[in-house]
């Protein structure tokens, strides 16, 4: 554009630079015969005085050219775009609430687990110690129900490690591209799915060693009589006479076995009280993402389009009819 530019000047300059030639040759002739006494006419200053003006128009056109075809590089990279940024942001945020999310599955996985193996072996206490009188080993018991945990850490872990890579981030990346066009490619995460496989197998079977072990320790007559149920201790809520009278028989036992099940009691409170707190999290995470965008375009932005005005406004008047 800036070559174009001087293009359509540059025959006028060809002919200011022949002019001044030829003004130069001149004084040049007229200085030699009259000895170097006269160099110049009015005539020829009058003239020169005309191609330095004119001189002076072409380099401010010039000057003017390339101000108006000066290049301006504006550098952008992905992250630039909103689209692009804006996914990036979502997904840290679901990568932190994925963070938090496992360890309550986890922890609630892990409860029933143990009390799953704790009530499967308490009920086999006359066959653990039928087997102990028999001679058996405390590996070759224990390794039942060891194998039982295994077998079902293993499959429970693989399919659900695939169940989950396969259902929820397309269900995710479908959400998205309501929004953003986008392309969606699962790919299997392997180190996720080694990672699920131990905490299920720790879940598991380090519930079921930790039970056997507790269970074998015991002698084989002592196994093979029923347990003896835990002796019933008065609890603080009954030294509080005009409470605990109020309270019917069922309340009184259930409160009873609180207190005399403690491992029960708390595994039960921390299963319901996990559970809820995903629940709680999950109507959070949702009512946070409506109520915010309702609020930003209902409450605070309350126009549907923006006009402007190109340009400086000119002043006009106009008088009142």
């Amino acid at each position: 554009m800036y070559q174009q530019a001087l293009a359509k000047i540059a025959p006028q300059q060809a002919k200011i630079t022949a002019a001044q030639k030829q003004l130069q040759q001149a004084q040049a002739q007229m200085s030699q015969a009259s000895g170097g006494q006269v160099t110049t006419t009015p005539e020829i200053t009058a003239q020169l005085t005309q191609l330095k003006a004119a001189q002076a128009k072409l380099d401010a056109a010039k000057t003017k050219a390339k101000a108006q075809t000066k290049t301006t590089y504006t550098y952008q990279d992905r992250s630039d775009l909103p689209g692009f940024s804006a996914y990036g942001e979502s997904s840290d945020r679901i990568a932190a609430i994925a963070n938090v999310f496992p360890v309550f599955f986890f922890l609630i996985a892990a409860l029933i687990t143990f009390t799953t193996i704790t009530r499967m072996v308490e009920e086999a206490r006359g066959q653990i110690g039928t087997f102990k009188a028999l001679g058996y080993g405390k590996w070759a018991i224990a390794k039942n129900y060891l194998e039982y945990a295994l077998i079902a850490a293993i499959v429970g872990g693989l399919v659900g490690s695939v169940f989950g890579n396969e259902t929820l981030p397309r269900f995710i990346l479908a959400l998205y591209g309501q929004t953003i066009p986008m392309i969606a490619t699962v790919r299997m995460q392997w180190a996720s799915l080694a990672l699920a496989l131990g905490f299920s197998l720790i879940a598991t079977v380090g519930a079921a060693a930790f039970v056997v072990r507790r269970e074998l320790q015991e002698g084989p007559a002592a196994l093979m009589l029923p347990k003896a149920p835990k002796s019933a201790k008065r609890i603080l809520l009954e030294r509080i006479t005009p409470l605990w009278t109020r309270l019917n028989f069922n309340q009184k036992v259930s409160y009873r076995n609180l207190f005399r099940y403690k491992s029960r009691m708390v595994m039960s409170i921390i299963g319901i009280a996990g559970g809820c707190a995903l629940i709680l999290t999950g109507f959070g995470i949702r009512d946070s993402i409506i109520a915010s965008g309702t609020r930003q375009y209902g409450d605070i932005v309350k126009y549907q389009a923006v006009v402007s005005l190109k340009g400086q406004a000119k002043k006009s008047s106009s008088s009142p009819s």
